[in-house]
């Protein structure tokens, strides 16, 4: 890791945070590389079928661009009093599948209508290369920081979507 290495030669402090797919608030949605909710955010708002690859089965643990800034100026905070090198988890601790996060965003795009009014998902192959299940341990983040994620999935995402609202209606 040069992070180490440059520690040990020349007495570089670091924190790393590793974060869990960010989500919330001016998320480029028209970007197809960022996190799933924002590009089936811009998918289902444009009538266009939503890409599941693999059975839906996968879990991502998802965290509010909020609570991340929160984590990121406590740590700031943290790390202007101690010369430390520490790595922490930024998440919730808690993670969904593909499919649930597919019917939140159904549920607060379109309400909570039978699922056949929805749009429905486009299948596609499994991609063998991502992880079955991401979740971050965050018990030393909340430990160190005395931090704790306040805002759940279906609430980050009915704010996100409001934002996006929002943001069309005014252009």
């Amino acid at each position: 890791n040069m992070l180490e290495i440059f520690h040990k030669l020349h007495k570089l402090d670091y924190i790393i945070i590793r974060t869990h797919n960010v989500f919330g608030e001016r998320q480029n949605i028209g970007d197809p590389y960022r996190n799933v909710i924002g590009i089936w955010m811009n998918m289902m708002m444009r009538h266009a079928r939503p890409i599941i690859y693999g059975d839906g089965s996968k879990r991502r643990d998802f965290i509010y661009i909020s609570d991340m800034i929160e984590l990121l100026y406590r740590v700031i905070e943290y790390r202007l009093d101690k010369k430390d090198t520490q790595t922490f988890n930024a998440g919730t601790g808690d993670n969904y599948s593909v499919n649930e996060i597919y019917e939140i965003i159904s549920e607060q795009l379109f309400g909570p209508t039978p699922p056949n009014v929805w749009i429905a998902p486009q299948y596609e192959g499994n991609k063998s290369y991502e992880a079955q299940v991401t979740l971050a341990d965050i018990s030393k983040t909340r430990r160190y920081f005395s931090w704790s994620p306040k805002i759940g999935i279906e609430e980050g995402i009915a704010k996100t979507i409001e934002s996006i609202r929002k943001l069309v209606l005014n252009s």
